[in-house]
């Protein structure tokens, strides 16, 4: 398999995640390419796609935090790259959706306390599945960093 397959590959899992099939793509060969930057024009080149949907996508993924746009002295145009963090970051942020998910589901038990068990059996295991998550995470959470670190100290 060559670096473009893969990144096909790879982008098709970010569309099944939800992000739009360009921004997937980006994503994907902002993981592989060497160096890891690339400008817009460079994108759209290696990717066969036109300016406008890799500016669009290239805004989409920085306001949620998947990309970053820099600058390099002498250059006259911007760069793009993954953030270092990139993937703690994603991971916490859905930490937070299973949390406001939890809450939610909360509001709906609370909405049908009138109601039969049987009728509220369905809302109350998503509730729990939920409620499991947003317990064990943090702690999840907290083992990676740790691993993270000792493997960066290393």
């Amino acid at each position: 398999m060559n670096d473009v397959a893969y990144a096909e590959r790879l982008a098709e899992l970010f569309k099944q995640s939800g992000l739009p099939p360009m921004a997937g793509r980006i994503l994907a060969w902002l993981l592989i390419c060497d160096p890891p930057h690339r400008s817009q024009q460079e994108l759209a080149d290696e990717l066969q796609a036109s300016m406008g949907s890799i500016s669009t996508m290239n805004r989409l993924l920085m306001e949620v935090g998947l990309i970053e746009r820099f600058t390099v002295i002498g250059e006259r145009r911007d760069f793009y790259r993954l953030p270092n963090d990139v993937w703690h970051t994603l991971i916490t942020s859905k930490w937070r959706n299973v949390a406001h998910f939890r809450q939610v589901a909360d509001e709906g038990l609370a909405m049908m306390a009138d109601q039969s068990a049987e009728q509220r059996a369905r809302l109350k295991e998503f509730r729990d599945t939920y409620a499991f998550f947003e317990a064990e995470l943090p702690a999840l959470m907290q083992k990676w960093e740790q691993r993270h670190q000792a493997e960066e100290a290393s």
